[in-house]
């Protein structure tokens, strides 16, 4: 059985100052939801509420906004549009059904390729608004064919919709426009849900023009999703408001209603936000955006019920920074304190190095940085600073390995066996138990997969965090009298550890995609400079007297080239950077020669294990566990198999 929701929801994406947040007001205005129209210069805003966004006139969290237009509701989500958000960009796309694609003057940028590319990765189907139409220096036709070009090869002119140039993009209307039995708004609206062509509208939101139009299409060409009747909910991200914890979420299934159990948590609060009203709700149904309070033990990508799993971001902060603190500030109390800002922004990673006494952030780019800062103080009264930053590396491994974990002082047992196994880039971490229930109570294995999950786990190359990796429970041994929750999980943390103590492991480097702007007259130095920094292009884009070129470059040797760019074209190029995952390091042994990590060393995550003898625990190194274990080894070893 499935239900469908009572309201669409829609997302605004743009890459900034193309006019998104000016977009939601004329919709809002246009269609009669407001009687007022704000503007993000003269800081009036419907959505801009907070004060660090009206200052910066820039969208630096995503929210929601209701809508009302020919008897339909809407939920709008206004996203950032800075690079330096990007993630919070990102984590909204869970609460989408279709998106709109601003884009200034029909001129696409790199990022504006990132955004269609990461909405065409999550299914959203995807409407291409051209803004700033009244200022363009391109008519509507050359902007088309921009668009056309350079990011949606079946995109649509829907300022003048034609049969043809629909069933073109569709088998379905192509049938029905063959057999002329006509194409009809129920056909177009699935194949666009189905994301078989992209339309592409204009207009200028300042000036209000396009927006009936677009308002025209939401009508006739989006549906309200059916959803299933069992409960699912997923948590877009969590942030404050008054000091009151709250998370934004959609609910995928069924209804939600208050004092209804999440997890750990209970439900107290359940309200339909938009700008800045509140409204509260007794429940909320299938496919509409929600604000919930209560969920003290949540996190950003959580999901509930039905169809649970949970979703990370792909995006991520490629450097870390050590934060600087005032005089007699104490580090390991201001870690705690700041850990609310991380439940906020979960990208930056906030970590205390016990070796160093320094608390570390990662972050996207010196605006967010400053927005760290801000909120710092603000909430804190600390004015905090940064230090250089560093390349934020990770660690993998290249061949399944099992790792051993042993805790038994006096009066307290546990043994763990996981096996580590490599997954494919950009898979992060994954969890799953092999143990049948025969041989370990399934509470203690549920209890394992938590533990394995609670901590980021960090490689023994550098000590950076570990992914691509699959974590197997493959045996595990308590005892009657003397195990304790504790137990195993000291015996898990030890076994993922001794794993990687014995594992060949691979150092990962974080790899901007590129795009280069430059006179066709430095393509040559261009090239040599790409080689030069261990990067790879594609063929190189010539138009009249400019050249794009475009590929995929290490972080650590092309962040800051942009410099080089400006001097070498006098000011007349330009180097957009967009983050696109984790490869193998190119100088992997200089980067763990600087480093200068000893893992033996970090007495915050021990490799070895605790056994019991005679009354008394004692320690036994990684290398000699397996001599010691109370189990037989779970994955088969090359001699084995002789």
């Amino acid at each position: 059985m499935s239900m469908q929701s009572p309201k669409t929801v829609i997302g605004l994406l743009a890459h900034v100052d193309a006019g998104k947040t000016s977009l939601i007001e004329s919709l809002m205005y246009v269609s009669g939801t407001r009687r007022t129209f704000g503007r993000v210069d003269h800081r009036d805003s419907f959505l801009d509420g907070d004060s660090l966004e009206r200052e910066r006139g820039i969208t630096i969290y995503s929210k929601p906004a209701e809508l009302s237009f020919r008897d339909r509701a809407y939920t709008l989500v206004d996203t950032p549009g800075h690079a330096d958000f990007s993630i919070e960009m990102e984590r909204s796309l869970s609460l989408l059904d279709y998106a709109v694609l601003v884009v200034a003057e029909g001129a696409v940028s790199g990022h504006d390729r990132m955004l269609f590319g990461l909405l065409r990765r999550h299914g959203i189907p995807v409407l291409v608004f051209v803004n700033k139409m009244d200022m363009a220096r391109v008519s509507v036709h050359d902007a088309f064919v921009r668009i056309a070009s350079d990011i949606a090869p079946n995109a649509v002119d829907f300022s003048d919709p034609d049969e043809e140039s629909l069933a073109e993009k569709s088998d379905l209307l192509m049938e029905r426009y063959l057999d002329g039995s006509g194409i009809c708004d129920k056909e177009i609206a699935e194949a666009f849900f189905e994301g078989d062509f992209v339309p592409v509208m204009f207009g200028s939101a300042l000036k209000n023009e396009g927006i009936e139009e677009l308002l025209d299409f939401f009508d006739r060409f989006t549906f309200p999703p059916l959803y299933p009747d069992e409960f699912g909910l997923e948590i877009s991200k969590l942030f404050y408001d008054k000091g009151s914890l709250q998370a934004l979420a959609k609910v995928t299934g069924g209804k939600l209603e208050v004092k209804s159990m999440l997890g750990a948590d209970k439900v107290d609060r359940i309200s339909i936000s938009s700008g800045q009203s509140s409204l509260p709700r007794k429940e909320a149904v299938a496919g509409e955006v929600v604000v919930l309070s209560g969920l003290d033990h949540a996190k950003a990508g959580d999901a509930f019920g039905i169809g649970k799993e949970r979703h990370d971001t792909e995006l991520s902060p490629v450097l870390e920074y050590a934060l600087t603190l005032p005089p007699g500030c104490d580090p390991v109390k201001f870690f705690a304190d700041i850990k609310p800002i991380e439940r906020q922004m979960p990208e930056i990673r906030a970590r205390y190095v016990a070796q160093t006494g320094e608390i570390r952030l990662s972050v996207m780019g010196r605006i967010q940085m400053e927005i760290i800062e801000r909120l710092i103080l603000d909430r804190l009264g600390v004015r905090i600073g940064f230090s250089a930053g560093e390349i934020s590396y990770k660690e993998t491994i290249a061949a399944p390995v099992e790792g051993v974990g042993h805790y038994e002082p006096l009066r307290h047992y546990a043994e763990v066996h996981v096996v580590l196994e490599p997954l494919a880039r950009g898979s992060g971490i994954e969890m799953e138990s092999r143990v049948s229930v025969d041989d370990l109570d399934r509470n203690w294995q549920r209890l394992i997969l938590t533990h394995l999950g609670e901590k980021e786990h960090l490689g023994v190359l550098t000590g950076s965090p570990l992914t691509d990796v699959r974590m197997v429970l493959t045996a595990g041994h308590d005892h009657l009298k003397h195990t304790e929750g504790g137990d195993f999980r000291e015996a898990t943390y030890r076994a993922v550890r001794q794993a990687l103590m014995k594992a060949r492991s691979i150092l990962l480097e974080p790899i901007y995609s590129f795009e280069l702007d430059i006179p066709s007259a430095f393509v040559g130095r261009a090239m040599s400079d790409i080689g030069r920094m261990a990067g790879s292009m594609q063929p190189v884009e010539i138009y009249g007297q400019r050249a794009v070129i475009r590929g995929r470059c290490p972080v650590s040797t092309i962040s800051s080239y942009q410099s080089e760019v400006v001097s070498y074209t006098k000011g007349d190029g330009s180097l957009s950077l967009f983050f696109a995952g984790y490869e193998e390091a190119h100088d992997a042994e200089k980067v763990i020669l600087e480093r200068g990590y000893d893992p033996d060393r970090d007495r915050e995550n021990p490799s070895g294990s605790v056994f019991c003898s005679h009354g008394a625990g004692f320690f036994v190194p990684w290398n000699e566990v397996e001599s010691h274990m109370h189990l037989g080894r779970t994955l088969e070893s090359p001699d084995d198999r002789q």
